[in-house]
């Protein structure tokens, strides 16, 4: 694809995008690719998505050739810092902790611990973006590289509906764990329509990822 592994250069900061991929290698214990397979081929969206390679010759791929350019970037000495965004988790920290296996067989598709090797090869990289959790989480430090996980995520993963509902907890369901039926029980109520309206904004602004660069 032409939009990945692009750069663009901020005065002594590159700024690097790429799509990642996964390679199972966040599953624990031992792991039956049958299963894996069989699994992401019957319900998982990324059944429509036909490639040219399994999912671990890919992966492979994409760290070769973030291995090629991260190389090339540290060798020029016009960078002294790089930023990396990154569509798949490249970090078994932010994995899915659960005793549950049918909500932990998607640890398989969330990316690869091979990405954090390889960003620990370069010690120009400060910071890397990620998403595809689905969860904002805090910035974390892993081996002096900066984690951002800020996703948008769906209307129905907002924050703001937990804010809406303790606001107005008549709304609240039964199922209130279940993030859909929440937001379908509110979304075309005028108290909802109300407060989305008046903190859309900050939805937005919690999203964000903003670095200070050099002018």
């Amino acid at each position: 694809s032409v939009s990945n592994f692009q750069v663009k250069n901020f005065a002594s900061t590159a700024f690097v995008s790429f799509h990642g991929w996964y390679d199972y290698s966040f599953m624990t214990g031992k792991i039956d690719i049958k299963k894996i397979l069989a699994f992401k081929n019957s319900f998982y969206f990324d059944r429509k998505i036909h490639r040219q390679f399994d999912d671990i010759k890919i992966t492979n791929l994409e760290l070769q050739k973030l291995e090629k350019l991260l190389t090339e970037l540290s060798a020029n000495p016009k960078i002294d810092r790089i930023i990396v965004s990154t569509h798949f988790v490249p970090h078994q920290q932010f994995i899915i902790n659960t005793r549950y296996e049918k909500f932990a067989r998607f640890n398989a598709y969330l990316g690869s611990q091979h990405f954090h090797e390889t960003f620990n090869k370069f010690p120009k990289i400060s910071d890397v973006v990620f998403g595809h959790l689905h969860q904002r989480r805090l910035p974390l430090t892993i081996d002096k590289v900066l984690y951002h996980a800020h996703p948008l995520g769906y209307p129905y993963e907002w924050q703001m509906i937990n804010h809406f509902l303790e606001e107005y907890p008549q709304y609240q369901i039964a199922e209130n764990w279940h993030l859909r039926k929440r937001y379908n029980a509110i979304r075309k109520s005028s108290d909802w329509l109300k407060f989305r309206k008046a903190h859309l904004r900050e939805e937005l602004q919690s999203a964000l990822t903003i670095f200070d660069l050099d002018d």
